[in-house]
């Protein structure tokens, strides 16, 4: 057991916002049956750093704990950030900013790579790819993508432009119309190609359409996964269309090989 007062939270926490009404609850919760799962926590001199376990530490003060229970661990800088990002990684408690931001700092304060991140957090490199390249959206876009007014998928859709005139008129076109992840995609592409005509409403699709379209990303989303490169199907009709696998290196090819089972030395 440790004093709440002798904790001091983790400078390399990569979370910035806690949710009042989820902290609470937490806090009724502590309230009723203690905290069952000990805070991380490692030594710095007379200070203990808290690695992970920051809203239960936030909700132990609400209810007026003067002890938590801990687990003390040897740490370096690195790892504390490490452990800090994988705690909130698994509970999905960061939002796509914040978490884009803790990849970063892995891959410039530590020089990590993509693929150690990747490694580390337990997801896909792809994923973490597009996550980092959500840093590239202009100031106004990554504030609306923090306070939650825009969804991954639009930001992407933005990320389709590069100029910051082109991104900030498709934000608001998103905001102003409510369009869909697909239709801001769209809407992207007629603006890329010169095509698209202000005052023109978006096409309203039917819900089998609809329902198409999200089973196509469905299907992409599971073959980016499993082959560990980014996919796009492309339906030509409803029972015709074509398959791109993008790779990046010979290392990421021999890996769609081996998951297709296809030997290039036909062996």
């Amino acid at each position: 057991m440790l004093a709440v007062e002798r904790i001091s939270p983790n400078p390399r926490q990569p979370r910035t916002t806690f949710d009042p009404l989820r902290l609470d609850e937490l806090a009724e919760s502590i309230r009723a049956h203690g905290i069952l799962q000990p805070l991380l926590v490692t030594r710095e001199g007379d200070s203990w750093i808290l690695l992970a376990g920051e809203r239960r530490l936030r909700a132990a003060q609400i209810v007026g704990l003067k002890e938590v229970p801990v687990r003390v661990i040897e740490a370096t800088d690195e790892q504390r950030l490490e452990f800090a990002i994988i705690e909130n990684v698994q509970r999905d408690d960061l939002n796509p900013v914040e978490e884009a931001l803790a990849y970063q700092q892995l891959v410039s304060s530590f020089g990590y790579t993509q693929d150690r991140v990747a490694k580390q957090v337990g997801k896909s490199r792809v994923a973490i790819s597009n996550s980092l390249r959500l840093l590239n959206l202009q100031r106004s876009c990554l504030a609306d993508l923090r306070d939650g007014k825009l969804s991954a998928g639009h930001a992407r859709a933005i990320l389709m432009l590069s100029g910051a005139d082109q991104q900030e008129d498709l934000r608001s076109m998103i905001a102003q119309e409510d369009l869909s992840v697909r239709e801001a995609e769209k809407r992207a592409r007629e603006i890329l190609a010169g095509t698209w005509k202000p005052g023109a409403k978006p096409s309203r699709k039917t819900t089998s359409d609809r329902e198409q379209d999200l089973d196509v990303v469905s299907l992409q989303d599971r073959l980016t996964l499993l082959l560990g490169c980014k996919v796009r199907l492309k339906p030509r009709s409803k029972t015709s269309g074509s398959l791109d696998i993008q790779y990046r290196s010979l290392d990421d090819l021999d890996r769609v090989f081996e998951k297709l089972g296809f030997h290039p030395d036909g062996d």
